[in-house]
Order: structure tokens, then C-alpha cells, then sequence
């Protein structure tokens, strides 16, 4: 088994929370658009519509089927008829796929992607966690930058997360 450094075992403690965070955040996100969807502030309705594409490729993921998972990934992302939000979840599913397989490169790509889409807090932050995992100490910086910036002040979170990216860029030398 592999020893890290007790800075390696706190990167990557800090980066599962950011990814359980992102999930919590996404879930959040989709709660709120639901809610406006249906024009009323205060609706209750807190079903949660995931497109097939993602919930397939999810469940072929969970039963280790990943390479047919990227298939049907790529399958949906490259249909017109896809909505860039179901591209967006797409790619974030893509690099959970390719984060679970430690393919760090996989994951720059996908994460890339779904920026490119929407720039997010939660996006930046991966992105910064996974530059650190490539070596990339100054995109990992500017990255993690991003997702401070990016934190929206309605986050309940915000000063803690604020506080736990500002710690990552200065164990990578860097100045918050």
C-alpha cells in the first residue's frame, strides 16, 4: 500500500468533500429549477427529473460497465437534440467514470467540457483538485481561484468552502 504524506492524505480528503459537495450542490440546483419552472417561489414539489442518458450511463458505471457507459455518453452528447444541461450532467458523469478509474487526463477533459458549458464553483473546484492530481500546481491555482470566485454568496457554505480552497492553494504555494 502506498504511503502519502499527511499533505497527499488532506488533498484528498478535501477532495472527496468537494465531490460530495458538488453532488449536493447539483441537487440544489435542479430543486431550483424545478421551482421556477413551476412559477411558484414556495413550491413544495421536490421531485427531481434525472435525464435518461445520465441515468443510464450511471447505472451501467455502478455495475463497472464503463466502457458502455462512455458509449452511451457519447452517443447523447454528440445528438443535437441534447440540451446542454443534460450535456452538462453528462460530462460530470463522464468524469466521475473516469475519477473512479484514477485517469486524471479523462477527467481534465470531461470536466473541460462541462465548463465550457456552465463555469460553476463546483466545476472549478474539481478542476483544481485534479490539476493538483496531475502535477499542475498553477492550474490547479488558478482553478481553485475560480471556484472562490464562483461561490455564490446564497451558498450557507461559502465562507467554510472559501476557507478550505483558499488552504489548498496555499499548500501548493500559491496566494489565495
Amino acid at each position: 500500500m502506498a504511503k502519502f504524506s499527511l499533505n497527499k492524505k488532506k488533498i484528498l480528503g478535501i477532495a472527496i468533500v468537494v465531490g460530495i459537495l458538488a453532488a449536493a450542490a447539483a441537487a440544489g440546483f435542479w430543486l431550483q429549477q424545478m421551482q421556477s419552472k413551476s412559477g411558484d417561489p414556495n413550491a413544495t414539489d421536490t421531485r427531481i427529473t434525472i435525464p435518461d442518458s445520465v441515468a443510464s450511463a450511471s447505472d451501467l458505471a455502478s455495475q463497472g460497465k464503463t466502457d458502455e457507459a462512455n458509449k452511451k455518453i457519447n452517443e447523447a452528447v454528440n445528438n443535437p437534440a441534447t440540451s446542454n444541461d443534460e450535456k452538462y450532467q453528462l460530462y460530470i458523469t463522464q468524469a466521475n467514470i473516469a475519477f473512479d478509474k484514477q485517469d486524471y487526463k479523462a477527467v481534465e477533459t470531461a470536466l473541460l467540457k462541462a465548463w465550457a458549458i456552465r463555469e460553476t464553483k463546483e466545476i472549478a473546484a474539481r478542476l483544481g483538485t485534479n490539476y493538483e492530481q496531475l502535477g499542475d500546481k498553477p492550474k490547479a491555482i488558478e482553478y481553485l481561484k475560480k471556484a472562490i470566485q464562483l461561490n455564490p454568496d446564497s451558498n450557507p457554505l461559502k465562507e467554510r468552502q472559501n476557507e478550505m480552497y483558499a488552504e489548498m492553494i496555499r499548500n501548493l504555494g500559491g496566494q489565495p
